[in-house]
């Protein structure tokens, strides 16, 4: 069996494991995987998280702070947040974090060119993958730095932890659609279903 096959055994095990919480693009030359399996039974609070890996089929930079939107059941796009309301939200923030880690599932399992054990919840996958050294964790509203640019291509994916406030302070049941644009007109469209 090739090593392709046996991650996408991998990743289709693992998906039904979270209960379709962890998605990727089909057919694109860019390539997207957002996991929330936390956040798809757990938005009880003004805060969700989305963790997402990225690759691209060509080299191009990404504008990290306009990259990522929310559309919301109802219309409303949500962008990522600024680094003034992260911090006001932090304790909720790192508290959610915590929680999270056990059941969110890495979404470099759709990428398999990448491994990245700083995403939550690789652990929890039986096997591996290949390992690439240019697949790296992007610093998104932190206290260590901030990436405002990332660079994306066949050989160099990166990944972050999403966070978006809601703007009444709950997150109703429903289909919302995860938003990224890359480089140039490059995008992706991935379902998040919270239940």
């Amino acid at each position: 069996m090739k090593v392709h096959a046996l991650t996408a055994l991998m990743l289709i095990a693992a998906t039904a494991a979270a209960g379709q919480s962890l998605v990727s693009t089909v057919n694109n030359p860019f390539q997207v995987a957002a996991s929330y399996g936390y956040s798809q039974t757990n938005h009880g609070g003004e805060w969700i998280l989305i963790d997402v890996g990225i690759q691209s089929a060509e080299y191009g930079t990404m504008r990290l702070d306009r990259a990522f939107s929310l559309v919301m059941p109802d219309g409303v796009r949500l962008a990522s947040p600024s680094q003034a309301e992260y911090r006001e939200g932090l304790d909720e923030i790192l508290k959610m974090h915590q929680r999270a880690a056990p059941m969110q599932l890495s979404p470099w399992l759709a990428i398999p060119d990448c491994k990245v054990h700083s995403f939550i919840g690789w652990s929890l996958v039986p096997g591996g993958g290949f390992h690439a050294d240019n697949c790296r964790t992007w610093r998104l509203w932190g206290n260590g730095g901030i990436d405002w640019t990332a660079t994306v291509g066949p050989s160099t994916a990166g990944g972050a932890s999403l966070f978006f406030r809601s703007p009444t302070g709950e997150w109703p049941a429903g289909e919302y659609t995860l938003m990224v644009d890359g480089p140039g007109d490059m995008a992706a469209r991935l379902p998040v279903r919270l239940h």
